[in-house]
């Protein structure tokens, strides 16, 4: 049931950004206002031209009912739906004339109103199915909320911050979607067909933890033990958020496909990561939910383990040798041995979803 709440709250934070009455709201009454003139009664006119897509929903549901496309009665004509208010906002971040954005915006209306209406049978089906239906409407109402407050709060911005025209192009573009297929065609590395649950694999290569002070001091952390070493028991203990970081960082060089991190199931840290350790990570697959427009949801697990510096303190000298000016190692004491650096040890478990092209 978990990969159909994700894909609930995917698709109707999408229609609550990418309806017009949602980001490109705010823009496109500025726009029409300040650049066009047009009165209050114009563009209310104007804009209720758009209703009609969603006045005939049930129309799409019944063709959708019975004339299968391809062989599917909802995945078909979603694709289709999908693309359609893609290349619509496009066009828009294109236009500036409103007798031409019309057509565009109402190429959008249509494709988010058959939208809609397919993902709400999707709902009804597989609620009836599961005997979930209250679980799954709540997951529906709660994206769609946040997805029209985000609309209001980004909108805003653009108005505030951008010249009318701009800001109508703007907030097109970006609900423009995202071209995750494109994206798997450029990015080197396994992409999402070449993933499936169980497959466990070691992150080539490990990464020595540096600049940590640097780091908390860029976010704001202030506790002592992030920047006094000897408040940290003798080694300044590292930001948790540095570790989580570099585990990401290994987990993109291992799958160049990942476009980003959209949720996490939890994050352990399991024990203390100081300064110069080197991590290494183990990735594991644990699902994987394909979207309908290409890519997919990887719920993903990195085991992260940390060894501490040898006796050339991370510096790639060779065992047993002396240093040129004989006195032992670069920064030690003269006839002192230097500790050959620790067992690794369990650092971070942390479980996430990333959406992989």
């Amino acid at each position: 049931m978990a990969h159909l709440l994700w894909f609930f709250a995917l698709v109707y934070l999408v229609e609550g950004l990418g309806q017009i009455g949602g980001l490109i709201s705010q823009p496109l009454n500025y726009y029409l206002k300040q650049v066009q003139g047009w009165t209050p009664l114009q563009i209310t006119a104007y804009l209720t031209l758009f209703n009609l897509p969603w006045i005939i929903k049930p129309l799409y549901g019944l063709v959708s009912d019975f004339i299968p496309l391809f062989g599917y009665r909802r995945k078909s004509y979603l694709l289709i739906a999908s693309a359609a208010a893609t290349c619509g906002f496009l066009l828009v971040s294109q236009l500036s004339m409103p007798d031409r954005l019309v057509f565009a915006l109402m190429l959008t209306a249509y494709a988010m109103a058959i939208s809609s209406t397919l993902c709400g049978a999707v709902l009804v089906e597989n609620g009836q199915r599961l005997k979930e239906s209250g679980t799954f409407v709540n997951q529906q109402w709660l994206w769609y909320n946040i997805a029209a407050m985000t609309a209001a709060i980004v909108g805003g911005q653009l108005v505030e911050n951008l010249l009318p025209t701009a800001a109508l192009h703007t907030a097109a573009a970006l609900v423009s979607g995202w071209r995750l297929d494109r994206f798997g065609q450029l990015a080197a590395g396994p992409g999402l067909a070449e993933l499936r649950a169980g497959q466990t694999w070691a992150v080539p290569g490990g990464d020595v933890v540096s600049s940590a002070p640097e780091l908390a001091r860029l976010t704001l952390n202030v506790a002592i033990v992030h920047h006094d070493a000897q408040a940290g028991g003798g080694r300044r203990l590292v930001y948790g958020g540095h570790t989580i970081g570099l585990a990401l960082a290994q987990a993109v060089r291992s799958l160049p496909s990942l476009v980003t991190v959209a949720a996490w199931h939890g994050c352990d840290h399991l024990g203390p990561v100081h300064e110069g350790d080197t991590l290494r990570s183990t990735i594991s697959v644990e699902q994987v939910d394909p979207l309908p427009g290409g890519g997919g949801l990887v719920h993903l697990r990195s085991q992260v383990r940390a060894q501490a510096p040898g006796g050339d303190d991370g510096l790639g000298w060779p065992a047993g040798a002396i240093s040129p000016s004989g006195l032992g190692w670069p920064g030690g004491d003269a006839g002192r041995d230097r500790h050959e650096g620790s067992a690794p040890r369990d650092v971070l478990d942390w479980r996430y979803i990333a959406v992989i092209a």
